[in-house]
């Protein structure tokens, strides 16, 4: 597992009971003492165990309640993806909040997409855009079962409106008409998703 995201997982909860697989075809259940970037440190029922991040290939949360969907989707350039119940974007920062993650900043160059909405039906033209070559930002506009884009610079998102710039010109269009903002980013990344959260 990328040691990112061992860490980011890890300082977005509170000391709790985890599951962690290991490269070694291992598991191991119990809380979790510390971490840093090359190792875990676990209390079970029996000892304590050290774990290298290196060789952690999945970390399992088995207290966390599943809820409702995640009414917000963040995907972060690498693929990772983080189900979100808020977000909130101004200039370089964007605030999120989970019950799992609780809140957190997240640095704008991290973002490869936020999702407000979640339809079945739209998700393939969703898909279709967030693979789009693009030079700008898009934001994607729902018109009833269909999704339409215009490009430009997203500047801010809050929970009732996001702004854009088009062609220099600041426009503000109500959240609940936004299906979704796709970042450009100079330099995407195309290695695997590290993990999905």
């Amino acid at each position: 597992m990328n040691a990112f995201i061992a860490l980011l997982c890890l300082s977005f909860v509170d000391p709790a009971t985890v599951e962690i697989a290991t490269s070694a075809d291992t598991r191991v259940i119990g809380e979790v003492v510390s971490s840093d970037a090359t190792q875990w440190t676990v209390r079970t029922k029996d000892k304590t165990e050290v774990i290298r991040t290196a060789d952690l290939l999945s970390i399992a949360f088995p207290q966390a309640k599943v809820g409702e969907p995640a009414a917000v989707e963040v995907t972060l350039t690498e693929g990772t993806k983080l189900g979100l119940s808020q977000i909130a974007l101004e200039g370089e920062a964007l605030k999120v909040t989970s019950s799992l993650l609780g809140d957190r900043q997240l640095a704008r160059g991290q973002i490869s997409n936020i999702r407000l909405q979640s339809v079945a039906t739209l998700m393939d033209r969703w898909n279709e855009l967030v693979q789009r070559e693009k030079k700008q930002d898009m934001l994607v506009i729902r018109k009833n079962d269909v999704l339409d884009f215009v490009e430009g610079v997203v500047s801010k998102i809050t929970p009732t409106e996001v702004q854009f710039l088009l062609e220099g010109e600041a426009v503000t269009v109500k959240r609940e008409r936004v299906f979704g903002a796709i970042l450009f980013q100079k330099k995407p990344n195309t290695d695997k998703p590290a993990a999905r959260v």
